[in-house]
């Protein structure tokens, strides 16, 4: 059965594994000039998620990027069949 190792709570995960994933994922969210940026709606990101999926549709060249956070894969792993 998965996940096979798990932290009982959001506390017993050490801060090193927490700032490591948050850098990874958007560094800003460790900037203590922002304590309320939302780790769920990068809308920077989400604005190029969008205008590369028009621009796909329209042909231009260029890679298309997806706008799902970290937060947004784990909500979706855990609701998927297996997660």
């Amino acid at each position: 059965k998965y996940p096979q190792q798990l932290y009982s709570s959001f506390d017993a995960i050490p801060p090193v594994v927490v700032n490591s994933l948050l850098f990874i994922e958007n560094r800003f969210l460790l900037d203590p000039k922002q304590p309320l940026a939302n780790p769920a709606v990068d809308w920077p990101r989400f604005g190029m998620a969008a205008w590369s999926q028009v621009a796909k549709l329209i042909h231009l060249p260029g890679q298309s990027a997806g706008g799902s956070t970290l937060a947004t894969q784990l909500e979706k792993y855990r609701h998927s069949p297996d997660g």
